[in-house]
C-alpha cells in the first residue's frame, strides 16, 4: 500500500505565492479559468489543513509556556485558516465541492442567480445573457482581488 503523500511547508509557499499569481493575473478575458485555479489551490490547502498544523511554525514552546514569537506564529496561522475558510470549499458558498473532489466549472457559482455555474457563464450566447455575463466577471474579479496577500506564511518555521 502506497503511503499517502504529506504537504510540506515549501508545498504550502508554492501554493499560497501561486494564489497571488493567479488573482494579478486575472482578467475578464481569462476570470473563469483563474477562479477555478483559485479554488483548486484554496481546496487543496483545505484538504490538508491537518497536514499543515502539524508543519513546524515559529518559536518555541517550552511545556505549558510560549515565547511571544510563537504566539504570533500560531495567531497568523489561525489568520491563514480564517482566511482559507472563506475561500475553499462551502456548500452555501461559491464553490459547492466536498472534501477531495475536484473542483470543476459546473460547480463554482457566481452571480445573482445561485443555481448557475460559471461554466453557463462563460457559455452564455444570448445578449441579454451578455450584460449578466460581464456582471459575473466583475463579480469574480472582485472577489479574487478581496484575497490579495491574505495568505501569508511567514509562521511557518
Amino acid at each position: 500500500m502506497a503511503k499517502e503523500v504529506r504537504i510540506t511547508k515549501n508545498d504550502v509557499v508554492t501554493l499560497t505565492n501561486g494564489l497571488n499569481y493567479i488573482i494579478e493575473g486575472c482578467s475578464a478575458d481569462n476570470c473563469y479559468d483563474r477562479v477555478l485555479n483559485f479554488f483548486a489551490y484554496t481546496s487543496y490547502i483545505q484538504d490538508h489543513k491537518d497536514d499543515i498544523e502539524n508543519l513546524p511554525i515559529k518559536g518555541k514552546k517550552f511545556w505549558r509556556k510560549k515565547t511571544q514569537k510563537r504566539k504570533i506564529a500560531e495567531h497568523e496561522r489561525e489568520k491563514f485558516f480564517s482566511e482559507i475558510e472563506k475561500a475553499g470549499r462551502n456548500l452555501s458558498g461559491h464553490n459547492k465541492t466536498m472534501p477531495g473532489e475536484d473542483v470543476t466549472k459546473e460547480k463554482i457559482f457566481f452571480g445573482r442567480s445561485p443555481e448557475l455555474s460559471i461554466a453557463r457563464w462563460e457559455s452564455a450566447t444570448y445578449l441579454n445573457d451578455k450584460f449578466a455575463q460581464e456582471q459575473v466577471k466583475r463579480q469574480i474579479i472582485s472577489y479574487l482581488w478581496s484575497f490579495y496577500n491574505s495568505f501569508r506564511t511567514d509562521w511557518l518555521a
